[in-house]
């Protein structure tokens, strides 16, 4: 072999050394490679999802789909529903969207069993997910802190105290998700928020909780994510949650406003997303228009001062979707990067071997 030769294999050899070295390091480091979003299924399709029940008191304003199944409509409280002639859904003056229950007209029942069944595999996938990025974080008191995108893992529940925020730091990247696996319960107390900054979006934040009490959500909170509960969901008065509540159990609402973080698949026109909203009734024949009310809640010392702008929009409302979404989740980043390093791979020691013979 000659000396031009092997100086090549050398540096073949170190070359492909740091690779493997560089991936195995990133297959051992918990999240190295980033958290992939939870498909929700059909359970998409609405803002709030219960087992046993849904109930409000006072002005609660919610945008979006909300539905219960196996309970029947009964179990939905306070809203004050109108039924359709169809007898499919039914509209309340505090929904921007439908009410659906499992003893309405079909295909409405065969729509939520799907739905709820999506909604337990969708807790199942969030809580199965391996690796975390840290385990048992600041004890769980999450009170003036700020995470970076990945899987969060705590024994315990997890609590953001009076007049603080959690911060959720995207850095930059639209596609970044967050993981939170509780085995307690989720308390926001009075005042607290959690604030998305550099383009973390609502819609890749997951809340898995398994706490017997499940979540509470204190006078004046706002939370941004989805919500899937082991047991109940209970807000306080003036709370609001920009994303999904889906719940194992009932969900309970005072004076709320819950706004689902993209528009509602069942709606061709959907509303401004908002922190709260109006509809003025319609008369026969017209449809009904809803005033949309935006909030963004910002940070300043501690407090929560909401920004709000007014807009309006009218409401249309189409059939509810039949099938699961066609959407798919991101490929990991280890897929191609794998891909990449074992094709090199190849290459060198394909070049060795011609090397050795030559």
């Amino acid at each position: 072999m000659t000396g031009t030769q092997k100086s090549t294999r050398k540096k073949f050899s170190i070359v492909f050394t740091v690779a493997l070295i560089c991936l195995m390091a990133a297959a051992i480091t918990p999240g190295v490679m980033g958290a992939s979003t939870v498909s929700l299924g059909t359970a998409g399709n609405y803002v709030i999802l219960a087992k046993s029940g849904i109930t409000t008191t006072g002005t609660t304003m919610i945008t979006g789909n909300i539905g219960v199944s196996p309970i029947a409509s009964g179990a939905i409280t306070g809203f004050g529903l109108i039924k359709d002639s169809s007898n499919q859904f039914s509209t309340s003056s505090l929904v921007v969207g439908r009410v659906y229950a499992a003893d309405y007209a079909s295909p409405t029942p065969a729509i939520l069993t799907t739905a709820v069944s999506n909604m337990e595999t969708a807790y199942t996938d969030a809580a199965g997910r391996a690796g975390p990025d840290a385990t048992e974080l600041y004890a769980g008191n999450l009170g003036g802190r700020t995470l970076a995108p990945g899987l969060y893992k705590w024994s315990t529940g997890v609590l953001i105290p009076a007049s603080t925020a959690l911060t959720l730091d995207a850095k930059g990247n639209g596609d970044a998700v967050w993981i939170f696996q509780l085995a307690g319960d989720l308390t926001m107390n009075s005042a607290s928020q959690v604030v998305l900054i550099n383009g973390a979006k609502a819609e890749n934040v997951y809340w898995q909780i398994a706490g017997g009490t499940g979540v509470t959500l204190e006078a004046g909170v706002h939370a941004e994510g989805t919500i899937l509960a082991a047991k109940a969901i209970t807000m306080k008065s003036g709370a609001s949650l920009h994303g999904r509540a889906l719940a194992q159990t009932a969900v309970t609402l005072i004076a709320n406003a819950v706004t689902a973080p993209t528009p509602a698949p069942a709606q061709t026109t959907a509303p401004t997303t908002a922190q709260t909203a109006a509809t003025t009734p319609a008369s026969a024949g017209t449809t009904p228009t809803t005033t949309v009310q935006t909030a963004a809640p910002t940070v300043s010392t501690g407090t929560r001062t909401p920004v709000a702008t007014q807009t309006t929009a009218t409401l249309a409302q189409t059939s509810q979707p039949t099938s699961l979404p066609t959407t798919k989740s991101p490929v990991p980043v280890w897929v191609p990067v794998t891909a990449v390093i074992g094709a090199l791979l190849v290459m060198a020691v394909l070049s060795c071997r011609s090397g050795k013979n030559s």
